[in-house]
């Protein structure tokens, strides 16, 4: 007759029951290698039928299943020896139990069966250390920024970790302290500097140890110290307060910044014209209605006026510390003078007088005049509207003036600190809160200081926070609560969607998207030289026609390099419009827009390579790319990772 599978047949009569004289053994194999268990059956004299089955169990023997005869595993049986052998040993079969059960019948009556199960045995499959995945090949981060590398190993036993940097191109390599996980977050210029190359071992004992291929850091440095204060003219260049370096930067729209007045660490009061001119811990910044700078000169106690050719003359002194300026629309000038704990206002004959509040009377009260009571009041902000807005920073309020000029409580609860959003806006809480900006459709920003975060007021008094987490100083970008900000202490609209932002803590500028939420940062650097490294994740390089002049419309043939090594082509990319051909094709035709542009190709992962540039005929344009578009295309990368 035909036996099943495991079923040795044996004529005679049953004289004892069977048992296992050989057990199998606990074994210990190399991943893709083969594991043998062998079981011997013991007993005097025949049984009629013995079947054999091998069980595997993945849970430490809580539960069984049965071994299937074909694929990784082959059993050979004869007489009373049975043998299981697994084939090619994947790493996942570590740590799986084996046994063998023998089923017979009692007394030769085959409707009533006995079973015997053998020892159970460990299977070790133990695997040299292997990558998973790559490192990247460099990255550039601003000087404070947060870095971090991810590189996972496989391996049985799991490999333990220890990353390593070299400092010398990669001659000699030193471990990095308590840095033993698969992933590492350091602080560039932190101990990590400029050119530093980074690596990671995972060893288990097991072969040899597996290194990631190396990562290289590019450290750009913070073009400031301390950013306080911001200002936007209608030219679109923004203007930065540095309060620890004494001094008023001027940041084109391409992002090239000078020097704008006074001079770095030299705080003096001092009227005469840009760099000769001296500050004392600038702290705020607004323009008047004749297109002059105001400056709260903290640290002198005084008002400065610069004009647009940089001329600085002092408007008012013997403030204890003035911390917010704005104008009226009628050109009045507001103070905040924090220590004073009170409002100037200089009207426009030059005359000083008190606002609201009482000098050396801090606390809390919502009335008009000298009645009312702040507790260091800080920036100040007039809308288009006329509405005058008070962050009071002390008692964690926003304050704004009535109809009657009576100052009332806009947003939050005075003297309660916290991070509730909420409506109405008074149930909303603040932590010390200073800088505000209003865009055209009525909302109010305000950079909450302490809270390290951007809000919004809506016009019907919803208090929203929009970007940042709420008490999570740190730096990063991302969108919405996924990016990190570091005690902002001012902001300013563009008048389009967007907010600069003093990220003060990080000593950077900060641009929101407001539609989206993003927050990327601002790679700022000084007029003249030579831009910093994109901080992007991928690299702009194209060959082709070559720079040039060429009018509108006209049709222009570009061929992309060959791909560099371990990259693929990944399309074209023009920074200020113009149309492709075929914008995946290796070989295109760019037709040239109305304005000047820089035309890319995208290589995918990071690379590095050559710029190109199309200059339209008799426009202004060419050298080297904006980082307005450097910003934008990491935006593009990151979210092509995601999808």
């Amino acid at each position: 007759m035909a036996l099943l599978p495991g079923l040795l047949l044996l004529t005679g009569s049953l004289i004892a029951d069977p048992y296992f004289s050989r057990h199998p053994n606990d074994q210990t194999i190399l991943a893709g290698k083969g594991a043998t268990f062998t079981v011997d059956l013991g007993g005097v004299g025949y049984w009629d039928t013995v079947f054999y089955q091998w069980e595997y169990s993945n849970n430490g023997g809580y539960s069984w299943d049965e071994v299937p005869e074909y694929g990784s595993y082959y059993v050979s049986r004869s007489s009373t020896t049975d043998t299981l052998e697994t084939t090619s040993t994947p790493p996942g079969f570590d740590g799986t139990l084996y046994r063998c059960r023998v089923s017979y019948p009692i007394d030769n009556i085959y409707s009533d069966t006995a079973f015997i199960f053998s020892d159970e045995a460990l299977l070790t499959v133990n695997a040299e250390p292997y990558n998973i995945g790559r490192l990247p090949a460099s990255q550039t981060a601003f000087e404070k920024e947060p870095v971090t590398l991810v590189a996972r190993a496989g391996g049985q036993p799991a490999p333990v970790y220890q990353w390593q940097v070299s400092g010398d191109g990669g001659t000699s390599w030193h471990n990095i302290q308590g840095a033993t996980r698969h992933s590492l977050t350091f602080t560039a210029g932190a101990g990590f500097h400029n050119g530093d190359m980074i690596r990671r071992i995972a060893s288990n004992g097991i072969g040899s140890p597996a290194y990631s291929n190396t990562f290289t850091l590019n450290v750009i440095p913070a073009f400031f110290h301390t950013p306080a204060a911001l200002a936007l003219d209608d030219d679109g260049n923004l203007y930065v307060a540095d309060s620890f370096r004494h001094v008023i930067y001027k940041v084109a729209p391409d992002l090239t910044a000078t020097l704008f007045a006074g001079a770095v660490r030299k705080a003096a009061l001092t009227d005469s014209s840009g760099t000769d001119a001296r500050f004392n811990a600038p702290v705020a910044l607004a323009f008047d209605t004749t297109g002059d700078l105001l400056v709260a000169d903290s640290g002198n106690g005084a008002v400065r006026k610069i004009t647009p050719e940089g001329e600085v003359n002092t408007v008012a002194t013997g403030l204890a510390s003035p911390g917010g300026i704005a104008t009226t629309a009628g050109g009045n000038v507001l103070i905040a003078d924090t220590d004073a704990h009170v409002i100037y206002e200089i009207d426009s004959h030059g005359e000083l007088s008190t606002h609201a509040g009482l000098a050396g009377a801090p606390g809390f009260a919502d009335a008009t005049g000298d009645s009312a009571r702040f507790r260091n009041p800080t920036q100040l902000h007039v809308d288009d509207n006329d509405d005058i807005f008070i962050a009071d920073t002390g008692n964690h309020i926003i304050r704004t003036a009535a109809e009657d000029g009576s100052i009332i409580t806009w947003a939050g609860y005075p003297g309660a600190s916290g991070t509730a959003n909420g409506n109405p806006a008074t149930s909303a809480r603040f932590d010390q809160p200073r800088g505000m900006a209003s865009d055209t459709l009525g909302s109010l920003y305000v950079a909450d200081t302490g809270n390290s975060t951007i809000r919004r007021i809506t016009d019907l008094g919803y208090v929203l926070t929009i970007a940042g987490r709420a008490r999570s100083a740190g730096f990063a970008d991302g969108t919405g609560n996924t990016a990190r900000f570091n005690r902002p202490s001012d902001i300013v609209f563009d008048g389009n969607k967007s907010l600069y932002v003093a990220d003060t803590g990080n000593s950077v500028i900060r641009k929101v998207d407001l539609p989206t939420g993003k927050v990327v940062t601002l790679a700022i650097f000084k007029a003249g030289t030579t831009p910093p490294p994109p901080n992007t994740h991928v690299l702009t390089v194209i060959k082709g026609k070559g720079s040039g002049n060429y009018a509108e419309g006209e049709r222009i043939s570009l061929v992309a390099n060959d791909p560099p090594s371990g990259t693929v082509f990944d399309g074209w990319m023009s920074i200020n419009g113009g149309s492709f051909s075929n914008a995946k094709n290796t070989s295109t035709t760019f037709t040239m827009p109305a304005n000047a542009t820089s035309v890319y190709a995208l290589y995918e992962p990071v690379n590095s390579g050559n710029s190109g540039v199309v200059t339209k005929k008799d426009a202004y344009g060419g050298g080297a790319p904006s980082l307005w578009f450097f910003a934008a295309l990491t935006a593009l990368i990151a979210l092509r990772r995601r999808e």
